[in-house]
């Protein structure tokens, strides 16, 4: 299943999108065991440059953010696999 779920983040990684908000309430699993990642409203494209700066005072899910994510609000494929 984590095999799955890593191929899901690779997969919005060559379509330069970060998750933001991978979490395991976000990863369904069907009666076969096959995983999906879902819930992308906190999605962002990264076509421009290779992160995600937030701005604003929006709320984010603090429990799973990488520390570089919690400190700058910087988001990278690298942060959505804290």
């Amino acid at each position: 299943m984590a095999g799955e779920i890593a191929d899901g983040m690779s997969y919005l990684n060559a379509n330069k999108f970060v998750h933001r908000d991978l979490a395991a309430r976000n990863c369904m699993v069907a009666d076969d065991y096959t995983v999906k990642i879902g819930d992308f409203g906190m999605t962002r494209d990264i076509y421009e440059t290779d992160y995600y700066r937030k701005g604003g005072k929006g709320l984010l899910p603090v429990r799973w953010m990488s520390p570089e994510s919690l400190k700058d609000g910087v988001f990278t494929t690298t942060s959505d696999v804290w």
